[in-house]
């Protein structure tokens, strides 16, 4: 999570920074970009009717623009988004610029002039390649996000051109939760950059309800409708759902990211339980809307049948205006006074019932051309006759209905014709709402927009009010708040017998002060008064006991926090002590149990520490006690290596001149590791340097050092390798003893003589205490070098440096451990025979290494070459 309040200046910076980056990866982002674009306006200028391998080039440009722009200069969501709402306001101005001219609705697009259509050809490519950047910057990178937002684009282009309405209104909510995915480039705001953004993108949204350059306009009346209209309208309605998701989006990042965790529980309390309860009531108050307006809608439609029934039996009342068509009538002229005549049709064409138009007889004192009266008709086929009976839908009519009708909540019976509103008309289509009977029950619409010639009547008188403030409240909320409860529907008819839409029956509710009597006043206060105890007596309560569970998570959650606090600032005695046996306890008990551990581990490091100090500083000591520089011998090459796989080890080497014409060396391994093995390391190279003051003989040197260590007060767990020699320069020969070391190897100089093992008996020193079993087996060898030869001394670590192979066949066996081995030594030094001695060393130690495979050394291991210049 950012620190700072502004992360924007840095995203910045990293982008003009990789704005500058080498002339040939411009290069390439200027290629894409070119084929990109060129393609794009080729398919722009013939219409999109191109060849499909133009629409595939200009694709595969995209993909790649994309990927490269994305990876090389990965610019910030910001200031994509920014670009891409200058490219829109660019596209609504145009837009607005050529709808004005009309110039669209009559001619080709040619006509608008060649200026407009270029620049139309660049804001698309803009917006295109803007909006492809911001859905791959916010998909992590992965370019396969434009094949779905392309597939939706190809969808929404079909809609917009047929202008399906519940099409279109799905397609939205899909693209809103399409786009709702791509918006993770404000998880990297700040908390102030997330308020910042949080009001300019609500300032732009709003802007955008109000730039709408497509009403008034549809897709047949442009000349190019695709590039003209329904890529402009796509792309409006992209941003503007791109706008809508981010505005929902920010609070959520508010909350997850920088919310209190007091703040989140109580959010998360309003959710889970406030909300749904909530939302709840509010569909409870819906259905029992529904119900109430159903049920009374019933009434009336029954109402309306049972006075159609007094018509038909002839009970009905005098005032009633009504006319019965018999069936010799059919196919003749209705004639009605006042009204125009009305040609009836068949008799089998018309439906069971619904509602006549007929206009008005035409006068020259006629205040409209247009003037009509409402009739409801219902054919009576139950006689033996089959009749129409006709009744002229007036103030009177209706009074008698309403009169009838018993009914919860409604002040005025309303009928006027109707057309409903395109969704509506969609959710008629639907098989539920579908009624085989022609007076239908619609449970839509609690307040409505009504038109046309619409006749009221009262469900009941109300007597005037005698007060002058009553008068003007009645008036107030008369103005201001109407109410549908109920609502009919009937086929309405024309005067040609065709049908002309709908006719509605609606149960008004106008809210006065006559409706509020004291027994519903008295009825409302007493409900008031039973929430209020309920309120006080539960409510109130189950919210304390809430806030009061939600206080001790926040001060058990505080008590860790405040622990954490004091671990991290060294404090490691500190406990947390947290009450009770829920989770929070078990979090604190391993919580105190980490701030043992890790005590215990600071003090383990450290004490670690302090022995690989020493290790170092005994290791130092140990380099030091071998020779820096190894002394220069006349006709001879001599070097040597050590390498260790601790810290500190046993191997040692040593040349030292005795004389002029000799030299002493030596090489060894102390048996163990560390510095225990160390310590007997030194002793041993102290003992080999002090006894040339008293013998320069190989065996007597030998004999003397396992006197010393065969000594009971010496550690009889360590044991010491080593081969003692001497060199004369003078006559070109070696003496040397093994006392239980690995055989050195002889390289004669010559290519047919073989490498081979020089055989001497020998045990280790410090093996036998009496010293006689080790001077009987020691043996001296001479060798006499010639020009060219080489003797290798090595120690056990050379050839039994060994690596981990395991298999299923091996795997609990010894066999699964891989040696260096004799074999391999010697066959190496056979590709050797003419190197010197450095560079021999150098490339013995490389062809361990690569046996070795980057797994760490098992054993120290030591080489002294010594060669025969020749």
């Amino acid at each position: 999570m950012p620190n700072s309040n502004f992360q924007l200046g840095q995203r910045l910076k990293v982008f003009a920074i990789n704005l500058g980056a080498s002339e040939i990866k411009k290069k390439e982002t200027v290629f894409f970009f070119s084929g990109w674009l060129l393609s794009f306006i080729l398919i722009n200028i013939f219409s999109f009717d191109l060849d499909f391998m133009l629409q595939l080039v200009h694709g595969y440009f995209l993909f790649k623009l994309v990927g490269d722009m994305q990876k090389k200069y990965r610019p910030p969501s910001e200031v994509l988004i920014a670009c891409f709402f200058v490219f829109v306001l660019f596209e609504i101005f145009l837009l607005r610029s050529i709808y004005s001219s009309s110039s669209l609705l009559s001619s080709t697009i040619s006509n608008t002039g060649w200026f407009p259509q270029v620049i139309q050809i660049f804001i698309q490519a803009f917006l295109v390649l803007t909006f492809s950047l911001i859905l791959v910057r916010n998909a992590g990178g992965k370019r396969g996000t434009l094949f779905g937002f392309l597939f939706l684009a190809f969808i929404c282009l079909y809609l917009i051109e047929h202008e399906s309405f519940l099409a279109s209104l799905f397609l939205q909510i899909f693209l809103f939760i399409y786009l709702l995915r791509k918006t993770k480039w404000l998880e990297e705001l700040t908390k102030i950059e997330c308020w910042i953004a949080l009001l300019l993108v609500f300032l732009m949204f709003r802007g955008f309800i109000n730039l709408n350059p497509f009403e008034g306009i549809n897709f047949s009346q442009i000349s190019q409708p695709v590039f003209w209209y329904a890529l402009p309208k796509f792309w409006y309605f992209t941003f503007k759902i791109y706008l809508l998701a981010v505005l929902i989006k920010i609070p959520i990042v508010l909350v997850y990211n920088f919310a209190s965790l007091s703040r989140k529980l109580r959010i998360s309390g309003l959710f889970q339980s406030t909300f749904p309860q909530l939302i709840q009531l509010a569909m409870l108050l819906i259905i029992f809307y529904f119900f109430i307006a159903g049920w009374q809608a019933e009434k009336v439609r029954k109402s309306v049948f049972a006075q159609m029934d007094k018509v038909i039996s002839g009970n009905a009342p005098e005032s009633i205006n009504w006319f019965k068509v018999e069936p010799g009538d059919f196919n003749s002229i209705l004639h009605i006074k006042d009204y125009q005549p009305i040609e009836f049709g068949d008799f089998d064409r018309l439906p069971a019932e619904g509602i006549l138009t007929i206009p008005l007889q035409q006068s020259r004192f006629s205040l409209s051309a247009t003037d009509v009266d409402y009739f409801l008709f219902v054919k009576d086929s139950e006689t033996d006759r089959e009749r129409i009976y006709i009744v002229k839908l007036d103030r009177n009519f209706l009074s008698f209905i309403a009169r009838e009708t018993s009914i919860l909540a409604g002040t005025q019976l309303l009928a006027y014709p109707y057309n409903p509103p395109t969704w509506e008309s969609y959710i008629y289509k639907i098989g539920i709402w579908k009624d085989e009977r022609s007076f239908r029950l619609v449970p839509f619409g609690v307040t409505r927009h009504r038109s046309g010639n619409i006749v009221a009547a009262p469900f009941e008188e109300t007597e005037k009010s005698t007060s002058d403030w009553l008068d003007k409240i009645n008036e107030i909320l008369r103005q201001r708040n109407q109410f549908t409860f109920g609502l009919v529907i009937a086929p309405l008819m024309d005067a040609q017998m065709q049908e002309a839409g709908f006719f509605a029956f609606d149960i008004l509710l106008v809210p006065s002060t006559s409706l509020f009597s004291w027994s519903l006043v008295s009825y409302v206060l007493m409900l008031g008064l039973i929430f209020l105890l309920a309120d006080l007596l539960v409510i109130q309560r189950m919210t304390k006991f809430g806030a009061e569970i939600n206080r001790m998570i926040v001060q058990k959650f505080t008590q860790l926090r405040d622990g954490i606090r004091e671990i991290s600032s060294g404090n490691l005695d500190y406990k947390v002590k947290v009450e009770g046996k829920d989770e929070f306890v078990e979090l604190a008990d391993r919580f105190n149990q980490m701030g043992d551990r890790l005590k215990e581990s600071i003090a383990e490091a450290r004490e670690k520490e302090r022995l690989q100090s020493e290790l170092t500083i005994a290791r130092n000591v140990q380099l030091d006690l071998l020779p820096q520089t190894l002394p220069e011998i006349p006709g001879f090459e001599i070097a040597a290596t050590i390498k260790t796989a601790n810290e500190v080890g046993g191997d040692f080497y040593d040349v030292m001149q005795l004389d002029q014409d000799r030299f002493l060396f030596t090489i060894g391994d102390v048996s163990g590791k560390g510095t225990s093995a160390a310590f007997y390391m030194a002793q041993c190279i102290s003992l080999l340097r002090y006894s040339p003051q008293f013998t320069d003989d190989p065996r007597e040197i030998a004999i003397r050092l396992n006197q010393y260590f065969a000594d009971p007060k010496v550690d009889r767990q360590i044991f010491i390798t080593t081969i003692i020699g001497t060199l004369d320069i003078k006559t070109d020969t070696l003496r040397m003893v093994r006392a239980g070391h690995t055989p050195p190897i002889f390289i004669p100089g010559k290519e047919k003589e073989i490498i081979r093992e020089l055989e001497l008996k020998g045990l280790g020193l410090g093996l036998e205490r009496s010293g006689k079993i080790f001077e009987e087996t020691l043996t001296e060898k001479k060798l006499k070098l010639n020009p060219g030869d080489s003797l290798i001394l090595y120690t056990d670590g050379v050839v039994e440096a060994a690596r981990l192979e395991e298999s299923e066949e091996n795997v609990n066996s010894e066999d699964k451990y891989k040696f260096y081995g004799e074999e391999r030594l010697i066959n190496f030094l056979q590709t050797c025979r003419d190197k010197s001695p450095a560079n021999l060393l150098e490339a013995l130690n490389k062809d361990v290494e690569t046996f070795f495979a980057g797994n760490p050394a098992n054993d120290d291991f030591t080489l002294l070459v010594i060669r025969k210049e020749g």
